[in-house]
């Protein structure tokens, strides 16, 4: 039977979107959804991280920070740690700045190393799971 009116599809997508935490749970062993929540952020945001990397090793500053950019608003605050010494503010400042001035090459690399920071301590504060 055809569906003209586009029913079975948007019913097969709602039955996706509420089984999607279930599905997390089962993915990474979280205990929480919480937990599920910042494991996929931390494996979305990893994506970029290893795009950025790719793109400074082959000498394409511009593409490293796009995906840099990308990753860091995809973790935003959820790495936050109060517990944590956490100096990636300050190397996103720096990065704006040899941006402006056109050193593309030291802000990607200090983009990516403000990423990377934060994959580490979002890892670290979530106990993400394997």
């Amino acid at each position: 039977m055809l569906d003209s009116t586009g029913w079975l599809r948007n019913f097969r997508r709602a039955i996706l979107a509420g089984l999607a935490p279930a599905w997390a749970l089962l993915m990474f062993g979280c205990s929480a959804i919480a937990d599920c929540n910042d494991a996929l952020i931390y494996k979305q945001a990893e994506v970029y991280w290893s795009d950025s990397k790719q793109a400074i090793s082959d000498g394409d500053y511009e593409t490293a920070l796009s995906q840099s950019n990308q990753g860091l608003l995809l973790v935003g605050d959820a790495y936050s740690d109060p517990k944590a010494v956490d100096d990636t503010g300050m190397k996103l400042v720096l990065a704006e700045a040899a941006e402006r001035k056109g050193e593309l090459r030291h802000a990607a690399h200090l983009k990516f190393r403000a990423l990377e920071s934060r994959l580490v301590m979002l890892k670290r504060r979530s106990s993400l799971c394997n």
